[in-house]
């Protein structure tokens, strides 16, 4: 059977009808213990690329960054490359033990400072329970210990009193544009002026 090529239903239904709930949810887990396997090695590997510069050896990379390596080569941001980063290199058990999707949205939502904490509480529920955490209790947990956010304050505008004053303004402005508009009047009559001097009649003598 060719594995990169996805099932159809039907053929789902032929492999797993006849299996019960827990052996399908060990393969689940088990193909889910594989993939964070995977993603590790291969974030493992771009983290050697970037601290020892070796991604610039890539043709066409010479002289690109590595965010610019990570969306060219792989369409990768460097975003997502650096949230897995910090998941497995700083909580590497934790991140096998509840994944690392998981863990970059508790790093997140708590900061690292507090990781410590979130794990402790989710082993404690986990222990109490004696089966894997519910999503509720995982969110709760993220909440108890999320990162203090500057409070949203109202902006409250008083728009009678910006009314007034862009009426003021604009009232200012009208006064200044007809003063401009006079000055200009009367310059260009004083150079009509100047360019179509009257002619001079000399005075007529009296004789006597």
């Amino acid at each position: 059977m060719d594995t990169k090529k996805t099932m159809s239903l039907t053929e789902l239904k032929s492999l797993y009808n006849d299996s019960d709930i827990q052996s399908i949810e060990t393969a689940v887990e088990a193909g889910r213990l594989a993939a964070n396997s995977a993603q590790r090695q291969f974030i493992s590997a771009l983290f050697y690329l970037e601290r020892t510069s070796r991604f610039k050896e890539s043709p066409g990379h010479r002289g690109s960054d590595f965010s610019t390596y990570l969306k060219d080569r792989f369409n990768l941001t460097f975003a997502f490359y650096n949230s897995l980063r910090q998941a497995f290199f700083l909580f590497p058990e934790e991140s096998e033990q509840f994944g690392s999707g998981f863990v970059v949205r508790a790093l997140r939502r708590c900061g690292e400072e507090k990781m410590p904490k979130v794990f402790a509480a989710i082993q404690s529920a986990q222990d109490k329970r004696k089966s894997p955490v519910p999503a509720a209790i995982l969110d709760s947990v993220l909440t108890r210990f999320a990162k203090a956010t500057a409070p949203i304050t109202k902006q409250v505008n008083d728009w009678q009193a910006m009314y007034q004053k862009e009426h003021e303004v604009r009232l200012l402005l009208e006064e200044e544009n007809r003063e401009l508009k006079e000055q200009v009047q009367k310059l260009k009559a004083t150079v009509t002026k100047a360019k179509n001097p009257k002619p001079f009649h000399a005075a007529r003598a009296v004789v006597c």
